[in-house]
């Protein structure tokens, strides 16, 4: 697979700035544990899913290629529970190489019955790929100063005259806000789902609500019911040994759905089973996506009593954030076609750990310190070595 480069480049631009971007529009918002964030987010994919699908004059519909969605979806999922087992750098460091190292190695030794992608110089390849994890690993040790984030979440949570009141053993709900000082328990902010990445910007923290004062969120234990202290729910109640083991488990299978996401329809492509334009596949794979998501979240829904984690406020940001999102997949889906597997990945994984460090400098002032400021010079050294590497790999 390959084509014209400077396609392949250019939508791989897009797609780095888009994944760096997609948050920005929720950043300053109440996720809760992320489930009707996440939906929201889906759905707003599904409909720029329809617009392609429009635009490219309804082309043959691959039930397959939404195999793609439902794995993409399913490990969004299990992020949620990485986050919680084993803490968001450490989680961030196993999706985030794994999907790199999956994504790359689907198209350099064909696997699930892909079409090898030859490559001119492999070895400069190879070195570049590893020096892209190093990038990654990198990117996950910066710690972000998130207290001015927190102080606008409260600030939102408080106009928004609702509170998350937690019911027993089900997680959170939303319930009006009502006179008085009373412990009430969030989910925490830190399982929001993030593109195959959780959102980071929260600290959890236990909390008490005054409705004349101020409203703050971030509870680590969402299955705690209000008053009850010394309740664990079941992730927190497990042996804590066995919780990292399946912490780690989890972002590992996480990470691998995330790189055979887009295997599906590449595998159409490879063996003329339907269109060899990839932006064909787009909308049975944002199909894929939507139907996962709205099925977990009726279930989730039925297991929360019908009472789900629900900010109004959270709407349209959510929708803004999947509509780029999208914007970037579909990029994604282009710089596949056009530069192949072996070099659009490394690039695209990569890439917007840098445009959203910038974010966090530049406009959130979320990221300070020699420390951070170090360690991000070298995550961005290492990534411009890796993209340079793996460009010169095509020639």
């Amino acid at each position: 697979m390959g084509g014209d480069a400077g396609l392949g480049f250019g939508a791989a631009a897009i797609a780095v700035v888009c994944f760096g971007s997609n948050f920005v529009p929720v950043k300053k918002f109440q996720t809760g544990d992320g489930m009707f964030f996440q939906w929201v987010m889906c759905a707003a994919i599904f409909c720029a899913g329809v617009c392609v699908n429009a635009v490219r004059e309804s082309p043959e519909f691959h039930y397959l290629a939404m195999l793609g969605g439902f794995l993409w979806c399913t490990g969004n999922l299990f992020s949620v529970f990485v986050i919680r087992a084993v803490g968001l750098g450490l989680g961030l460091c196993l999706w985030g190489s794994t999907n790199l190292i999956m994504g790359w190695a689907s198209g350099k030794f064909g696997l699930f019955g892909l079409d090898k992608e030859p490559i001119a110089n492999p070895g400069l390849n190879l070195v570049g790929v590893l020096v892209a994890v190093c990038a990654t690993l990198a990117f996950a040790a910066v710690k972000p100063d998130l207290s001015s984030d927190d102080e606008s979440r409260s600030r939102e949570s408080r106009g928004s005259g609702n509170v998350l009141a937690t019911v027993a053993g089900r997680g959170s709900g939303v319930a009006p806000a009502v006179g008085g000082q009373k412990r009430i328990n969030a989910a925490s902010p830190e399982t929001a789902l993030l593109a195959g990445v959780a959102d980071p910007s929260a600290s959890p923290s236990a909390a008490y609500y005054n409705v004349d004062e101020e409203a703050l969120f971030g509870s680590p234990r969402p299955g705690m019911a209000a008053g009850d202290g010394d309740e664990r729910d079941v992730i927190d109640a497990m042996d804590p040994f066995l919780r990292r083991a399946l912490g780690i488990a989890a972002a590992l299978l996480a990470g691998t759905m995330f790189g055979v996401n887009f295997d599906p329809p590449i595998w159409l492509i490879d063996h003329n089973k339907g269109s060899s334009n990839a932006v064909d596949y787009v909308f049975a794979h944002f199909t894929g996506i939507f139907v996962t998501s709205t099925v977990y979240f009726l279930a989730y829904c039925a297991y929360m009593s019908n009472a789900p984690v629900i900010n109004p406020k959270l709407v349209l940001p959510a929708f803004a954030s999947g509509l780029i999102w999208a914007m970037a997949d579909i990029s994604w889906f282009v710089a596949n076609t056009q530069l192949s597997l072996v070099v659009a990945f490394p690039i695209v994984t990569t890439g917007p750990g840098i445009v959203a460090s910038l974010w966090g400098v530049c406009v959130f002032k979320e990221i300070r310190g020699t420390r951070n400021f170090a360690i991000l010079g070298a995550a961005f050294l290492l990534t411009i070595i890796s993209v340079t590497l793996i460009t010169l790999s095509r020639n």
